[in-house]
């Protein structure tokens, strides 16, 4: 307030000067940057002293223009109306986006205060701001100018694997070789974006976009690549799924053992729940016994639980068997036993 109300003390002066002045649209290399965070509103109020000896009159007007995009443009105007005494304010733009009003405070004497006051919405396009008179000749006075540093989030875009956007998994072949590429709109003030591991591990840092090859065996760990940035909005991961046999990851089941039946379950890897067949074989004194059992999926690939029912009637007292998994890529197998500690 303070500072505005000098200003406007110098206002009967700068009416009565024959200097004008000339701006571009853009940064003020003279003026102080004001810093606020996208989507508030910069607010701006001030006292106007306008007395009977005052030269303002219908060729005075007040304006203020902001650089929006490297464009000069008009939002408000401040029109003094000599024969009522009053203030005219136009608005040209939505008064959501930017509003001003002028209301008369005080009568004094020969003197009228005039509560100036300007709200505007804050967006990256905007740079900077300027408060001037301006009389029937288009001369110019300027009152303020200020710098705004927009401040605002960084966000990742979209993340793609070989071009194509993904979300969350993304299935490819075994020794696939595919491109992973981040876009993210840096902040103010910026932020380094990273490709990151599950463990966290750095795999790409940049402060433009980020891209990274990679291919995956069936044996290997199936990676997940994050996209984030500290204080990011919005950041970006893909979980790869590798077309592979299924994969057993315990050697032996876990055994529930009911009256007529047995259930085994195994923790697998495998890209997808769907089961074509499982097939206990058991082998002994040379020969080979087959029995199809009823197997069921759960969970999320890659990590599965494998569910086996094992009915008693059909199973020999002796001998070891094997289990064999197939999906739409192969088969696996893994050897267990009659005689396993019943859970």
């Amino acid at each position: 307030m303070g500072v505005f109300s000098a200003l406007w003390s110098l206002l009967l002066v700068l009416i009565g000067q024959n200097t004008t002045f000339a701006f571009t649209c853009g940064a003020l290399n003279s003026s102080e940057t004001v810093f606020e965070r996208e989507g508030s509103l910069k607010n701006i109020t001030f006292l106007l002293n306008i007395t009977e000896s005052s030269t303002f009159s219908d060729n005075i007007r007040l304006t203020l223009d902001v650089c929006e995009n490297s464009n000069l443009t008009t939002r408000c105007r401040f029109t003094w109306r000599d024969q009522s005494n009053e203030m005219a304010v136009r608005n040209y733009i939505s008064r959501d986006e930017t509003s001003c009003s002028a209301e008369r405070r005080d009568i004094v004497s020969s003197m009228m205060t005039w509560e100036i006051k300007i709200s505007q919405l804050v967006s990256r396009s905007l740079s900077s701001i300027y408060f001037y008179l301006e009389n029937s000749t288009l001369h110019k006075r300027m009152i303020f100018e200020t710098n705004l540093g927009v401040l605002y989030s960084s966000k990742v875009i979209n993340l793609t694997v070989d071009g194509q956007e993904v979300s969350n998994v993304h299935l490819i072949n075994e020794q696939q070789e595919v491109n992973v590429s981040c876009f993210f709109v840096n902040g103010n003030p910026p932020v380094t974006f990273r490709l990151l591991d599950k463990t966290s591990k750095e795999l790409a840092t940049d402060k433009g976009s980020l891209h990274l090859s990679l291919s995956v065996k069936c044996e290997d760990d199936w990676p997940i690549v994050r996209c984030e940035g500290e204080g990011s909005e919005l950041n970006r991961s893909v979980a790869f799924l590798v077309r592979c046999p299924p994969q057993f990851l315990d050697m032996l089941p876990k055994i529930v053992d009911h009256d007529s039946y047995e259930v085994w379950t195994f923790n697998i890897k495998a890209h997808t729940k769907t089961i074509d067949r499982c097939l206990l074989t058991k082998k002994a004194l040379g020969e080979k016994s087959f029995m199809e059992v009823n197997c069921s999926t759960s969970g999320n690939p890659p990590d599965l639980v494998l569910t086996v029912f094992v009915d008693k009637k059909n199973m020999l007292e002796r001998g070891h068997w094997t289990l064999t998994l197939r999906n739409d890529r192969g088969s696996s197998s893994t050897t267990s036993s009659k005689y396993i500690n019943v859970i």
